[in-house]
């Protein structure tokens, strides 16, 4: 599959924000073990505003298998504003495409490299915010862990910007 219609897909619909790069990797999963064609209805909660089975447990587990450790959505794309919009979307895209299984592998690993961009904070982003005097993200950082010690900020830049 040519996955240059995932691209034009992720850039007209602003797949950028982590709720968005959740909710997508967890839909492309989702439909991956569907009978296609996709019916999006049925990845709709009763109440018809939120989409089934996205959660951070969900999204969290599939990271696991790339790796990927640091929490992507603390909601898992669950609570975005455009998530049902965007699984309709999605759904009417894969339809349309009617990928094989090794294509919906294809196409996962390319959003796994959304985030994985996503999650990387460069030295020169660093850089940039101390120059600029902005607020650092050492939030994260100063959560007291469990053996009680806290990291240094210079700790959490190394683990910010050279893990996965």
């Amino acid at each position: 599959m040519d996955i240059s219609s995932i691209e034009i897909f992720q850039k007209s619909h602003r797949i950028n924000s982590k709720g968005s790069l959740a909710a997508v990797l967890q839909l492309n999963r989702a439909f991956s073990r569907d009978v296609l064609p996709i019916n999006p209805n049925d990845y709709l909660t009763d109440k018809e505003g939120q989409v089934k089975g996205l959660s951070k447990d969900n999204c969290q587990s599939i990271l696991e298998e790339y790796q990927i450790r640091r929490l992507l959505a603390a909601e898992g794309g669950r609570t975005s504003r455009g998530s049902v919009g965007l699984m309709k979307d999605y759904a009417t895209l894969i339809n349309e495409k009617q990928p094989s299984s090794e294509d919906f592998g294809e196409i996962e690993r390319f959003w796994i490299e959304q985030i994985r961009k996503f999650l990387t904070v460069s030295l020169s982003d660093w850089n940039r915010m101390i120059r600029f005097r902005l607020p650092l993200p050492w939030g994260i950082c100063w959560t007291k862990p469990r053996n009680g010690k806290r990291k240094t900020p210079a700790q959490c830049m190394r683990e910010l910007c050279c893990s996965s």
